[in-house]
């Protein structure tokens, strides 16, 4: 399965996530509507659905919180310089894009 599918974004971690963390992250994440943060849990629901599941768990939960809302962070601000979108017009997808700038997108 793609990111790049008909589904909207947040719907493959939604399939994934418990709800109630998935409803969670969105009450502590200002951002969390946006796009790009609902892109980076499909990514990692899609990618990494053990690692996921296991940061839901109580005492992971702060994990999960301090890693997704830098992770929005330093994509969002990515998403902002001149760099990103050089690259993403030479072709490159969106997480292709932030790996050659040097950020990790795997959980």
């Amino acid at each position: 399965m793609s990111i790049e599918s008909n589904l909207a974004a947040g719907q493959i971690a939604m399939r994934v996530m418990d709800r109630e963390i998935f409803n969670w992250l969105d009450w502590m994440v200002p951002q969390f509507s946006t796009t790009t943060a609902l892109k980076i849990l499909d990514r990692w629901a899609l990618n990494s659905p053990e690692k996921l599941k296991e940061l839901e768990k109580p005492w992971n939960r702060g994990k999960l919180f301090n890693r997704f809302a830098g992770q929005v962070e330093q994509e969002l601000e990515a998403k902002e310089t001149e760099r990103y979108w050089d690259l993403i017009d030479s072709g490159l997808s969106h997480w292709e894009a932030l790996e050659a700038m040097g950020i990790n997108v795997n959980l």
